[in-house]
């Protein structure tokens, strides 16, 4: 046994990570030195100023010999992802990237010393999971295929000028050459198809399509043998307005053998998939929102603002809050602590009536729960069966209360639909239980039950144009092509 002296460097400091954790230990004394800095020993020496001391003991279980040999070795520096100091969206610099630094270099991380290294993980998943597939869409959308068009319907004048099917064999070539990010590129049954010309024409018609996902299933694909290479798409002319070649001319065939027989009038065509770049952009420049030097909304944000950034990055630093809540405070001055939510912050009657909800055994317990988040965040986590759906619930109505609009959600449609549903038998019943026999009477909370943000527009852009069907349309193209 020895003991060790450790003496810190001019510019080096203390740092604790996962200090400022929520910890609850009322009958313990940890409680009081953690929670509300009271003195560890004697009446002033707190635990703060035992973390903020540049000198240590420590007594160790280990001859001084063995203690010198380990002690002495030199620690490797912090590790640092090589993707520099700027993160904001670029292309080029995302494709050297890649080229420079490949394979799979990094372990998986849940903590991240600094915000630079928070945003190069968080762009660079961004990026390298779009990227890869942004090359191949680029590739597939330069191959040229041969195509030949068939009516939608036999003998229809109408969608002879208006929608057809184009089947486009893509062969076994083409299959193999794109295995990879083809089943990627048909999990999206909208595309657009480019038109040639000629094999050079630089300024191509380009028309909406969709994938036809069982074409066999077609009684008019009867008379065109369609194969496991094929590739059939429903296709739709644009209007005129729209200068994306309305008046293009393709060629019709009634069944296969008549296509195959004039392949030389068969149209060129090429596939432009959806390559997400938009999307991937959006999510970049969301986390380079958490740049230390990123503005907030106002362009002079006061302290109390700028410490709730800070705070906000460091939650997703996931170290710790000992480096803002503590480090950074000026010397003497008591350490901060997380900022607490009450979430039940609300008339007190609507609140009794709504934790009746709550098993009685747990009632207090949910109640100190939500009247004391640090940071406004909550988990609430048990097996299948034990009532968490009405817990949440029960939450969500009394933060509604609280805040005013709330925005939950669910992992699956299934549960989805199964929370909008107890919420809005939850609101109706405390609702009718608060206004019984009180003159202040209150209203129902709205429950609305969204849906992806395209099919609410395609079937409110629908309603608008049919408004005897209901929104619905019967090609089910997008609201917004052509």
């Amino acid at each position: 046994m020895c003991r060790l002296d450790v003496y810190l460097k001019e510019g080096t400091f203390v740092t604790v990570k996962g200090y400022g954790n929520p910890f609850n230990h009322p009958d313990h004394p940890s409680d009081g030195w953690i929670n509300y800095n009271k003195p560890v020993v004697g009446d002033d020496l707190t635990l703060i100023d035992i973390l903020k001391r540049r000198e240590f003991s420590f007594i160790v279980a280990t001859p001084h010999r063995v203690l010198e040999k380990y002690w002495s070795q030199e620690l490797p520096g912090p590790f640092r992802y090589p993707y520099g100091e700027d993160h904001s969206w670029s292309l080029e610099r995302y494709e050297e990237q890649l080229l420079k630094y490949r394979g799979p270099q990094f372990t998986a991380a849940l903590t991240f010393d600094d915000d630079n290294e928070h945003l190069a993980a968080m762009t660079q998943s961004q990026v390298q999971d779009i990227m890869w597939l942004y090359k191949g869409i680029q590739q597939v959308a330069e191959t040229k295929l041969r195509t030949y068009f068939v009516n939608v319907e036999e003998n229809s004048l109408i969608n002879l000028i208006d929608e057809f099917y184009a089947i486009v064999p893509l062969g076994d070539n083409f299959i193999h050459r794109f295995r990879d990010i083809w089943p990627q590129l048909i999990n999206n049954e909208f595309l657009q198809i480019k038109l040639f010309d000629s094999d050079g024409n630089e300024k191509p018609a380009s028309w909406d399509a969709k994938i036809m996902e069982h074409p066999r299933d077609l009684a008019i694909m009867a008379h065109h043998q369609i194969r496991d290479t094929d590739l059939v798409l429903r296709v739709r002319r644009p209007r005129p307005e729209s200068q994306r070649g309305a008046d293009f001319e393709v060629h019709v065939f009634d069944n296969r053998a008549m296509a195959n027989a004039a392949l030389n009038r068969w149209n060129t065509v090429s596939l432009k998939f959806d390559d997400q770049i938009k999307e991937c952009k959006r999510k970049v420049d969301a986390v380079c929102m958490f740049h230390s030097r990123a503005q907030p909304s106002a362009v002079e944000a006061p302290p109390d603002i700028r410490f709730k950034m800070a705070l906000h990055r460091a939650l997703l630093r996931g170290n710790g809050f000992y480096n803002l809540l503590v480090r950074d405070e000026p010397h003497g001055r008591a350490p901060r602590r997380l900022p607490v939510v009450n979430y039940l912050d609300t008339d007190h009657g609507f609140i009794a009536a709504l934790l009746l909800e709550v098993l009685p055994e747990d009632r207090t317990r949910f109640y100190n729960y939500m009247t004391k988040r640090p940071l406004g965040l909550g988990c609430i986590s048990a097996g299948p069966g034990f009532g968490k759906t009405t817990a949440v619930s029960v939450a969500a109505i009394g933060m509604a209360a609280t805040l005013g609009k709330i925005y939950a959600f669910a992992p699956t449609q299934v549960a989805t639909d199964t929370f909008a549903e107890r919420l809005s038998r939850i609101t109706n019943t405390v609702t009718d239980r608060y206004n019984r026999g009180n003159s202040t009477r209150r209203r129902r909370a709205l429950i609305v039950r969204g849906y992806k943000f395209r099919d609410e527009y395609d079937i409110f852009i629908g309603l608008l144009r049919n408004p005897h069907t209901g929104g619905t349309t019967t090609t089910n193209w997008r609201a917004d092509s052509n």
